[in-house]
């Protein structure tokens, strides 16, 4: 009898359990989107200084420093400190004649290019700045990008925004379909991001900007955008 007490009472746990398994299958998956757009207050990008052509090594080198050192003296006058000056590239190259009667190339000269990446704090300065770069020996501007002093405190109100978002999605689809929502089984992050760099449509050259034309340099917003997967219970 007590044999048999104890098989049924295995049998009976063993549906028990099957049965819970059962019902925790019953979820919804939905994903969330969160936005936030905040009108930035840095600019991020990097100043070319280039010697196209220069007997030596040694020669494109040294003119080339000594034009990285107008530019970066340019811009701590305009008050940009040292930790948001940054020497991102230098860089020598041999120049070729690649014209018919040389035959390997011939080397002719040097060049030499040097790459300053800088964060523009003082948005109202933008302009000026780059019209003073060229004229202190800037030769090109490269990629371009706009961000916020606020970025962690604005990604995570992208991501409370994104959750929301899940959870009136779930709810929606859960009473659509005549049901109701229960726990919540599983949260994920996918990805917080923001737009690709701003690339400008030009390159400059030493005197190409007159004393007088500022660069318009318009940031318009930045937009944080969070999302999330979430898998409900459903009751």
């Amino acid at each position: 009898m007590i044999r048999k007490v104890f098989i049924s009472l295995m049998v009976f746990t063993a549906v028990a359990f099957a049965q819970q398994d059962k019902e925790q299958q019953r979820t919804i998956r939905v994903s969330g989107i969160g936005k936030v757009q905040v009108v930035p207050d840095q600019l991020h990008m990097s100043i070319q200084v280039n010697v196209p052509r220069a007997e030596t090594a040694v020669d494109a080198l040294s003119q080339n420093n000594k034009l990285a050192a107008q530019v970066i003296a340019m811009l701590k006058r305009f008050g940009i400190e040292d930790k948001d000056i940054q020497t991102a590239r230098v860089s020598v190259n041999p120049v070729y004649d690649y014209s018919k009667q040389n035959h390997p190339p011939k080397i002719v000269g040097y060049s030499a290019q040097n790459d300053v990446h800088i964060v523009i704090k003082k948005m109202d300065d933008a302009g000026k700045i780059l019209d003073q770069a060229v004229q202190n020996g800037a030769t090109g501007f490269g990629p371009m990008s706009y961000d916020t002093s606020k970025r962690t405190e604005l990604e995570r109100d992208a991501l409370c925004r994104a959750a929301d978002d899940a959870r009136v999605k779930a709810e929606l689809l859960a009473k659509q379909l005549g049901t109701s929502l229960g726990r919540v089984m599983d949260i994920s992050e996918s990805s917080i991001s923001s737009p690709p760099p701003v690339r400008p449509m030009f390159k400059t050259f030493a005197g190409a900007v007159s004393e007088s034309a500022d660069v318009p340099v318009m940031s318009g917003e930045v937009e944080i955008t969070a999302n999330v997967q979430v898998v409900f219970e459903l009751k």
